[in-house]
């Protein structure tokens, strides 16, 4: 299989910081649909979360109204970091406002 040059869009996921606990819940849970080399988080929130790639450890800290880019992809072997179906967890106090995960993926023909 060839992979295309055009960059495709998963379907934004978005979490309620209303529903915010001090233990890690999933944004997406069902895990990304595809394999991406790019993953983009974005606190729309009025208070800080941590961020979390296996729901247990404490992997980033985000700000209100911060975003965070995670890229993942090795030129060399022309591979991606973020595999299907990775869950992005997060944690912190309930708030105001949403969480959303974007992720980027380029199309195997």
């Amino acid at each position: 299989m060839s992979v295309t040059n055009a960059i495709n869009e998963e379907t934004i996921s978005t979490f309620s910081s209303a529903s915010l606990l001090a233990g890690y819940q999933a944004v997406n849970t069902s895990g990304l649909s595809n394999a991406c080399f790019l993953v983009r988080i974005f606190n729309h929130t009025k208070g800080q979360i941590l961020v979390s790639f296996d729901g247990i450890t404490d992997h980033e800290f985000l700000w209100p109204g911060r975003s965070l880019e995670i890229y993942g992809y090795d030129r060399d072997n022309d591979t991606v970091s973020f595999s299907k179906r990775t869950k992005i967890y997060v944690r912190g106090t309930a708030s105001i406002g949403n969480l959303y995960v974007f992720g980027y993926y380029r199309r195997l023909n």
